[in-house]
């Protein structure tokens, strides 16, 4: 790198600067674009992304091995390799039930609000900016920079990076960018493994009055406190080695503001939500079924095999017959080093564009994509806006912190090549 690379990067940086209104306006407009998963369509925005990138010369394909579940792919340069990838989902949390501006993808106090906006329509919005600028500027980057603009990450990714991962080659490039939420002085290089079990109770129906049947919500009721006591359940923080426990420890310190002494059980234990749970038909009829939905996040040396098993052991222990443990989605704590080049250039960058020195996440606590790249061997970034009110009322980022990603996530792509 030299001076031709800081010549262009300030040619990047004036740009963006320039477009600020027209960059805010964009993710607003995203943000006014539904694509709540489930239920997980995504042609409404995937059309007018695939049109955004076409409007400014830049070939894009669609692949769709999901009905209504589109994903984009762009790519340019003038070689195979190093391939850069930026990758950004268009799914998000559906808008609750409680009636909000949810779509308004409203601008005010220096806000963009909506859903979506944190998770992650403000960091798509960067990488996709980055990407354009980069384009018009440096098309002939000397490898590659590609594009993926994804469907279906809030439910598992299959169909989504899962499924480019597989089928498309030039999408396990040599490091990848994610744009989720971190704040704008994170950058997060690992993340707690992910399991959804979904946990059935069966029982024989009767006439509530009459006090026979085998009910099995209370059944249910009794294999709640086995399942909380997963929380029990300690990592091996050593796994990494000592670059990777050291990096928790300062995440730790740093995350107490937030946290309290909590901190380091979150990130250090295995964590539990009783996520969703139905049963019965009618309020007089004893339930012959109930089904819990749950939601575990592992740290790292805890997998969702071990975990399930676990449970199956505990449950058949406490003599709850009946039951069964299914596991809908499971992957563990994945972790890039800090060692990894594209590493070097995140925090490089992170701090030439916001002044201060960055801080080094190696665990977040939030599933991402970016376990599918970590576990094909693709070393991995994440930096993103804050997220302020993810999945609930008025979830919003802030026009600063858009700004600020953008900037960086252009930087990190010039300074990724040799030139």
């Amino acid at each position: 790198m030299g001076s031709t690379n800081d010549r262009m990067k300030e040619r990047i940086l004036n740009k963006l600067d320039a477009e600020k209104d027209e960059i805010i306006n964009l993710c607003s407009q995203l943000v006014k674009i539904p694509s709540e998963n489930p239920p997980g369509m995504t042609t409404e925005i995937a059309a007018y992304l695939k049109d955004f990138l076409i409007d400014r010369g830049i070939r894009v394909r669609v692949y769709e091995p999901k009905k209504d579940m589109s994903n984009l792919i762009a790519t340019f340069g003038a070689g195979e390799s190093p391939n850069l990838v930026m990758n950004a989902h268009m799914d998000e949390f559906p808008a609750g039930e409680i009636p909000w501006n949810a779509f308004g993808g409203e601008i005010r106090g220096g806000k963009i609000i909506g859903r979506g906006s944190s998770d992650m329509k403000g960091g798509l919005t960067a990488s996709l900016v980055a990407f354009t600028a980069l384009h018009e500027i440096c098309e002939d980057v000397p490898g590659k920079l590609t594009l993926t603009l994804v469907s279906d990450e809030e439910t598992g990714g299959r169909w989504g990076t899962g499924w480019l991962l597989k089928n498309v080659p030039e999408v396990v490039g040599d490091a990848c960018l994610i744009g989720e939420a971190t704040g704008t002085g994170v950058v997060a290089t690992g993340e707690k493994g992910v399991s959804w079990f979904k946990i059935t109770s069966s029982g024989t129906s009767g006439h509530g009055a009459h006090g026979t049947g085998e009910n099995a919500i209370e059944k249910m009721v009794e294999a709640i406190p086995i399942m909380l006591k997963m929380r029990e359940k300690r990592g091996h923080l050593d796994r990494f080695g000592e670059e990777y426990v050291e990096l928790l420890k300062h995440e730790a310190e740093v995350m107490r503001d937030e946290y309290g002494e909590k901190a380091n059980r979150v990130l250090e234990y295995v964590t539990v939500n009783l996520g969703t749970i139905r049963g019965g038909t009618k309020i007089n009829i004893v339930p012959s079924f109930c089904e819990l939905q749950l939601d575990i996040r592992l740290p790292f040396g805890v997998s969702p095999e071990d975990l399930r098993r676990n449970l199956e052991t505990e449950l058949e222990r406490a003599g709850l017959d009946g039951m069964t443990c299914d596991l809908i989605r499971g992957n563990e704590g994945t972790y890039t080093s800090r060692r990894e080049k594209i590493v070097e250039i995140a925090l490089d960058n992170v701090k030439r564009v916001t002044g201060q020195d960055p801080v080094l996440y190696p665990i977040r606590l939030g599933a991402t994509d970016a376990h599918m790249f970590r576990t094909e061997g693709v070393p991995t970034v994440i930096y993103g806006p804050k997220a302020y009110n993810m999945a609930a009322i008025n979830e919003h980022i802030t026009v600063k912190d858009l700004i600020t990603v953008t900037k960086m996530h252009a930087s990190l792509a010039l300074d990724f090549y040799e030139w």
